[in-house]
């Protein structure tokens, strides 16, 4: 995702519906896996297994890297998008935009905005899913409790 030239990394869970955004230094592969390692990490330290990955084909040189930990890719096809993520990223679109707009500023540096995504991903991860494996325990609980 790319929000006023600046690029993040999306995931989100399909089971407990955890949302991450990470800043990309750039977008090199090697980027990319780092972050994508520090998400694997981060499920990994609190007990979840990542097996798969749905992945856009654009990162399909990451397999090899993604298979040494036991992850599956899976890569979609040309002009496809994973849909989970794609709602993700329109719905974090949308919060960033709406926070955004409540400022009274015309310009914001670059990392006001990134603060902006990372708190809209915050409270997108506060409330529990209607499609989550809980009712009551909200994602965030569920990773870093």
């Amino acid at each position: 995702m790319k929000i006023n030239k600046i690029p993040f990394l999306v995931t989100i869970s399909r089971a407990i519906k955890f949302g991450t955004v990470k800043l990309l230094a750039n977008q090199k592969m090697v980027t990319v896996l780092k972050a994508l390692l520090n998400v694997y990490q981060l499920c990994q330290g609190r007990g979840f297994k990542v097996t798969v990955v749905l992945i856009d084909g654009e990162f399909e040189s990451l397999q090899g890297d993604l298979a040494e930990k036991g992850i599956y890719m899976n890569t979609t096809s040309r002009e496809e998008h994973v849909p989970d993520a794609e709602r993700r990223i329109r719905t974090l679109k949308e919060q960033t935009r709406c926070t955004w707009h409540t400022l009274p500023f015309k310009k914001m540096p670059a990392r006001l905005v990134v603060e902006i995504v990372y708190y809209s991903n915050f409270w997108l991860n506060i409330f529990p899913a209607k499609e989550g494996i809980s009712g009551d325990m909200n994602p965030r609980e569920l990773i870093t409790a």
